[in-house]
């Protein structure tokens, strides 16, 4: 999957959530992490995973991630240890580079919109739909205020009130799904991702977040041919070297 493609799922999933949820928000004051946060988690702690075993990678002290399996039960026999801020930098920029530049942004932005308008729901049809069930309502409503009232009236009522609100959600859902709606969301989740990597040493919990958001799921970390640790992101090409010197900047195959 190329990165245009991982990221029109990620964060087209996310622009969804933030225009139907009405999440699209100004930006809340960034502010540094609670003591408590910063001391009981790191920024890629159980995020990043053993390559070896599956197992989280954790703190194992204090400059430096390795399997916790390994540490804790001798279950992983994985000895990779990284350092924690080589790591942590390296991540941040290749992910800042690869999948939160402004062409990344714009090669999203033109596969959303074709896929937006490809799968766009029948507004018109919905509409169409929304005022037939208003109006066998209305229909029935009258006759009701005239005096016509029989057994299966009730019912009948329910079930025109459960038409039309049923009705009424479906079309609201594909209004908030429209391009118009969607693609302004996207960039402000876009660059609310941005902004929390980019200040990952102050709000370490924003940044957990962030990545949560911005990949869907955990990182391995596996040695490459030459012995290097190197972080994989999950449904795209995208590979960053994780050691010192080499890890500022990510070796990318297949865009």
């Amino acid at each position: 999957m190329s990165c245009a493609a991982f990221m029109l799922y990620r964060l087209q999933h996310a622009a969804m959530l933030s225009s139907v949820q009405h999440l699209s928000q100004p930006a809340r004051p960034s502010h540094a992490t609670p003591a408590a946060l910063v001391t009981s988690a790191r920024t890629m702690s159980g995020i990043l995973r053993c390559g070896e075993c599956g197992g989280p990678m954790v703190a194992v002290d204090r400059y430096r991630y390795g399997c916790a399996r390994a540490k804790e039960s001798g279950i992983c026999k994985s000895r990779l240890r990284i350092v924690r801020s080589d790591a942590e930098r390296a991540l941040v920029a290749g992910i800042t580079r690869e999948l939160l530049s402004e062409e990344a942004f714009s090669a999203f932005h033109r596969a959303a919109l074709d896929a937006l308008k490809r799968n766009a729901p029948d507004l018109a049809g919905l509409q169409r739909d929304l005022a037939k069930a208003k109006a066998e309502h209305a229909n029935l409503m009258k006759a009701i205020k005239a005096g016509i009232f029989t057994a299966s009236t009730k019912a009948e009522l329910e079930t025109c009130e459960r038409a039309v609100d049923a009705a009424e959600d479906a079309f609201s859902a594909a209004k908030a799904t429209a391009p118009v709606r969607i693609l302004p969301a996207a960039r402000t989740v876009w660059d609310r991702y941005a902004r929390d990597l980019s200040n990952y040493t102050r709000d370490i919990h924003a940044a957990r977040t962030a990545l949560r958001g911005l990949l869907g799921r955990d990182i391995p970390v596996r040695q490459n041919e030459k012995g290097d640790p190197v972080a994989e992101i999950a449904n795209s090409s995208v590979q960053i070297n994780v050691v010192a010197g080499a890890g500022f900047e990510p070796a990318t195959f297949g865009l």
